[in-house]
Formats: C-alpha cells, structure tokens, sequence
C-alpha cells in the first residue's frame, strides 16, 4: 500500500519524535532520525509516482527492489527532485546511520562509536543543508539536517504537484545542473 503523509495530528507527532530523539542514546537518535527521513522519502516518491498498487508494492513496499534508502536516495535524484549537494548529504546520512547500526565499536581503533567518533563527526560537520548552524555539536548537526530534509520533502507532497512542475530542493546557491 502505498504510504500516506502524516497530515493527521502532524504536531503530535513531531512532539513524539523530539521527545524520542531526545532520550535516545547517539546510536538509537542516528537511528530513529534516518527512519524518519526515510519515511519521509517515500512520502515524497508518491508525489512522482502514478497509483498503481502492484507495482508500488513490488518496488517500494517492504521488501521491494527499491525499498533501501540507498535506492530511495537515487531514485528520488534520477525524477529530478533533488540536486547533487542534496543527494550527497542523504548519502551521508545513510552512511553514518549504517555506521551506528551495523557496528558495535569502531572498525579500526575498536572505540565505542558515538557522534564525536572522528570520522563520524567529520561526516556530520560535511552536511551542507545545515551549514546555518554554525558551531552546532555533531549529534545536534545530523538531527538537525534529517528533520530539515524531511520537512523539505513533506512540502513536495503537500503541494499536490509533480515535482517537475515545481522544482527541486537544493543547497543555496547551486544550481539545477
């Protein structure tokens, strides 16, 4: 089936992931923000997509050959809805969210991983969509650039609009090439 925007009770439910996000430890926050974005992601695949439930079952539902966020990620760049910077700092999110779920400890130096892990921090401080946020703590950075990406997609649904006729999202200042 396909997924339904959060319209109903949007404020609770926003309320429900800070509080979650809040007492969630560096592991279950990398976690539980990517989920949201990737809710989000198909959110804004079916704005995209004809209705067909068949076919939306088959690539995008559980288990569909298009249901990784890697595959959402490109999918989404290829309809034209994202740009390139965009597109990167999705991949950096998907990378330092695999980090956290596929690895107790550091690869290489055998650490707990956590949000100021170096090169879990050098990632985050590389998400360009919240370059506003100067000075921002790692943790604060990613959380901060899954919610914003997030609601960027949400307007693409909200608009009720192909997304070819209304834009893409991009960094500022780069252009739609």
């Amino acid at each position: 089936m396909r997924p339904q925007p959060y319209t109903d009770d949007a404020e609770k439910r926003n309320a429900v992931l800070q509080a979650e996000l809040a007492q969630q430890s560096d592991r279950g926050a990398a976690i539980v923000a990517t989920a949201w974005l990737d809710d989000y992601l198909t959110i804004a695949l079916t704005s995209c997509l004809i209705d067909h439930q068949d076919s939306w079952k088959r690539l995008l539902g559980p288990g569909g050959s298009l249901d990784t966020l890697s595959a959402k990620i490109d999918l989404i760049t290829l309809l034209g809805v994202v740009s390139s910077g965009i597109r990167s700092d999705f991949h950096t999110i998907r990378e330092i969210r695999n980090e956290f779920a596929h690895h107790v400890a550091h690869k290489r130096v055998h650490e707990e991983l956590n949000f100021d892990s170096p090169h879990i921090r050098d990632k985050c401080m590389s998400l360009r969509c919240v370059n506003e946020l100067d000075g921002a703590v790692p943790r604060q950075r990613f959380i901060q650039a899954c919610l914003k990406l997030s609601k960027e997609l949400e307007l693409i649904w909200m608009f009720d609009t192909k997304v070819h006729d209304l834009g893409f999202i991009h960094l500022p200042g780069e252009s739609a090439a």
